[in-house]
Parts: C-alpha cells; sequence; structure tokens
C-alpha cells in the first residue's frame, strides 16, 4: 500500500506549482564558476503510461551527471515506513472527529464506489493520505507510471546515489501546517465535484505533454485548490532547495527531478537560480 502511496503523495504537490517562455521540462545549469553544467527536470509524479515520455536529452543528462536529487531519497528502504508514521494521526484522534457526521458519511460512500475501499482502514490517518488515495481516481489508467521511479531505475543501473532536497518530515510538515479543517474541506469538494478535479488534471496532463511549465503554472494560479497554500506547497520548499541545490552543483554535476510546477514562476527554482547569477537555459 505504501508502495503506491508515496508516488500519489508526491502527484497532490504536482497537482497543486518564470524564467523562460520557451517550452521545455528539461534545463541546464551553468556560469557563476562551475566546472560542469548540471541539469534540472521537471516530472508530473503520476502520469498513464500513453502520455508517458522521456526524451533522449533527458537520458543523456542523467547519464552524464554524477550525482542525482529527487524531492526526497526515494532509494531509502525506510522511507515508505517513515511517511507511514508521520501520516498518522495522534492518539485520540481520527477522521470522524475532523469530518462533520455527513462529510464523513458521503466521504465513506465516496471510497466504498469509486474507490472499492472501506474509509473505516484509514480513520487513524491524517487527511493528506486521503487525498492521495482519491487521486488515483483521475487517471484513465489502471496503473500510472512515475518518472521518479523509473529515475531510481536508472540510478541503480548506473551506480548512482539518489539523495533528497528534503526529508519526509519536510514533505509531510507541509500538509500538517494547514489546519484539518481547511484540508478536509478541500476533500470534500473534490468528492462532491469531481469532474471539476479530473478536467483540471487532463488541461494539466496536456500542458506537461506540451512542456509548457508556464500554463502549468498559470492553472495553478486559476485553480481554487492552491489557494491561500501556495506558500507552503511551493515558494518555502523552493526557498528550502534553493540553496541545497547551489551547494550540490558547486561540488559536482548534478541532475535534479522536482515537480514541474516547482520550475515557474517568480519564486520558481529557475527564476531564483538565475538571480543567483547562473545561466539557465531549456535543453530541447
Amino acid at each position: 500500500m505504501l508502495k503506491r502511496i508515496v508516488p500519489l503523495l508526491l502527484g497532490v504537490f504536482g497537482i497543486l506549482n518564470t524564467a523562460s517562455a520557451q517550452k521545455s521540462l528539461l534545463w541546464k545549469i551553468s556560469g557563476n564558476g562551475l566546472n560542469k553544467p548540471s541539469y534540472i527536470f521537471g516530472t508530473m509524479h503520476m502520469i498513464c503510461p500513453t502520455d508517458y515520455f522521456m526524451s533522449n536529452s533527458v537520458k543523456s543528462a542523467f547519464k552524464s551527471s554524477d550525482s542525482i536529487y529527487m524531492e526526497m531519497d526515494m532509494d531509502d528502504p525506510m522511507m515508505m515506513i517513515k511517511v507511514g508514521q508521520l501520516a498518522k494521526l495522534p492518539e485520540g484522534q481520527s477522521l470522524e472527529k475532523i469530518f462533520t457526521e455527513k462529510e464523513y458519511q458521503d466521504l465513506s460512500k465516496y471510497f466504498k464506489e469509486k474507490l472499492n475501499m472501506d474509509l473505516k482502514l484509514f480513520n487513524g490517518f491524517k487527511p493528506f493520505l486521503l487525498q492521495t488515495l482519491i487521486a488515483k481516481g483521475y487517471f484513465k489508467c489502471e496503473t500510472p507510471a512515475s518518472y521518479e521511479m523509473d529515475f531510481v531505475q536508472m540510478a541503480k543501473e548506473q551506480k548512482k546515489e539518489v539523495k533528497g532536497l528534503e526529508t519526509p518530515e519536510d514533505q509531510v510538515g507541509v500538509f500538517d501546517s494547514m489546519p484539518d479543517k481547511e484540508e478536509a474541506k478541500m476533500i470534500m469538494e473534490t468528492v462532491y465535484k469531481p469532474q471539476e478535479q479530473i478536467n483540471d488534471f487532463n488541461k494539466m496532463v496536456a500542458l506537461y505533454k506540451k512542456q509548457d511549465i508556464e500554463g502549468l503554472y498559470k492553472l495553478m494560479e486559476t485553480s481554487k485548490k492552491a489557494e491561500g497554500f501556495e506558500k507552503e506547497l511551493l515558494e518555502k520548499r523552493n526557498n528550502n532547495w534553493v540553496p541545497v541545490i547551489r551547494k550540490a552543483i558547486a561540488q559536482k554535476s548534478t541532475f535534479f527531478a522536482v515537480g514541474a510546477l516547482h520550475l515557474p514562476g517568480p519564486q520558481g527554482v529557475l527564476t531564483q537560480l538565475k538571480k543567483a547569477g547562473y545561466t539557465v537555459t531549456p535543453v530541447l
């Protein structure tokens, strides 16, 4: 279960993030005293195999890099256990106490009819876990593909260590910073307006396939899903990541893979790197 949940958890961050108008998911970082260029690639954490693609440029950049970073250390065998532990509600709390009686009943019905799951199995877990499970219903395919899992496999084959820009505690902490009632409200909007969520998701997939990170950013800006939560989801995490990125690329050529929505925007990783003096160029 956790092996399925972790990529979906990442996917939630992706659904909810401008350095250049050029369309590309892969960007080269050079200049500012670097001996070798590094690369950063924008992923869509979960995507149907029919929509999945990986260019030779991405494979070449990955192969030429000495170090690999993702949002979390995805090859850490303890990571999934940590996420599972962090996802648990404190003693004495339960989903039944967070949602209203009607919301819980409607949510339980949704889980049974749409996901073929018993909501009671997750009664002791934090609300964000429900959103990761609900997100599975957005996909047209039974088994979505994962760029992160493929990069982990590529790193293993090329005998390269995978590192994380943040810890499981950091990532789960983003959701912990949001009041449970607010999370519950967001979840029920998904339950009550499923087609609206699916339509937004399909728009995101279409933009991703066009490698249009500017379009993704504009879509996020018009979406209510990240309203009032953008700073936690994007800006604070980007601000925390950039120093880690700068330290890593100063030491060796590094390939970074993060959710595509972290790349664009005034506080996006690309813009921050450019302001720090690096040359950031798209790789087609």
